[in-house]
């Protein structure tokens, strides 16, 4: 009996050597400990948003984030999320624009709530949480996971604030007047899970604008705003799109004008 389990003793060890020396490890070279960190202080540093968190090496870099030393005042964790809806991309084929690549936007916060249980008609939701930069942000876009036209340009959208402005029932006032504002939905362990896409949609399709009150406004692109060509650098050979950023009051998207 003793001798059967050492065998099995035995087994278990050459099976672990086996499966260990089938396991290929992460290409970890040239990456520091700090830019695997989604918190960025005074101190400033690199934010590294991976394509495939399984393989976290530099040439899965999807985003790029490069905070200038004092560009923020306090500690701010951020998260980035793309955004894809097909209804939309039939909106702006309609309107005479072809989406390239997906919506990208980073939501900012300064804490986590902790675990909260909660039901899905009592969620966590906030704010868009709306941070002006001392000096400004480059985000590097790594264009090589999608089909990008050379003649797509660079725009962003537009994501309204909160002011702090008290409106007659005591709350912080939306710049565009309403009384809603992107919301951010948040997971169980008390992290945010993007904006909601609702809200994203109405943005993106120019249903909801400064002009007209949330979701009651016509198909367009009012909140479209165009890159001029000096304010980013885009390599059409490494398929790498940079800018500066000077807050977090907006999405990105490389788009192009459809050619009837």
């Amino acid at each position: 009996m003793k001798f059967n389990k050492y065998i099995n003793y035995i087994f278990l060890l050459i099976s672990f050597l086996f499966l260990s020396s089938c396991y290929e490890y992460p290409e970890l070279t040239d990456i520091q400990y700090e830019d695997y960190r989604r918190v960025i202080g005074p101190e400033g540093g690199i934010i590294n948003f991976y394509q495939n968190y399984e393989n976290d090496s530099i040439k899965n870099v999807l985003v790029k984030m490069d905070f200038p030393k004092n560009a923020l005042d306090s500690f701010v964790v951020f998260n980035m999320y793309e955004f894809y809806d097909e209804a939309v991309f039939v909106d702006l084929d309609y309107m005479g624009r072809l989406q390239q690549t997906k919506f990208l936007y980073f939501v900012p916060f300064y804490e986590s709530y902790g675990y909260i249980q909660h039901t899905e008609t009592d969620s966590l939701i906030d704010r868009h949480l709306s941070i002006d930069f001392n000096s400004p942000v480059t985000i590097s876009y790594n264009l090589n996971f999608y089909q990008v036209d050379n003649d797509a340009k660079l725009y962003r959208i537009k994501i309204p604030r909160v002011t702090d402005t008290l409106n007659q029932n005591g709350d912080n006032y939306n710049e565009w007047g309403q009384l809603d504002n992107v919301w951010v939905n948040w997971n169980l362990q008390g992290y945010p899970d993007g904006y909601d896409n609702l809200d994203l949609t109405y943005l993106i399709n120019g249903r909801w604008t400064s002009n007209y009150i949330w979701g009651s406004g016509p198909l367009s692109l009012d909140n479209w705003e165009e890159f001029a060509p000096d304010a980013f650098q885009y390599d059409s050979v490494g398929k790498i799109v940079s800018f500066d950023i000077y807050n977090t009051d907006y999405m990105y998207v490389m788009a192009k004008d459809y050619q009837f």
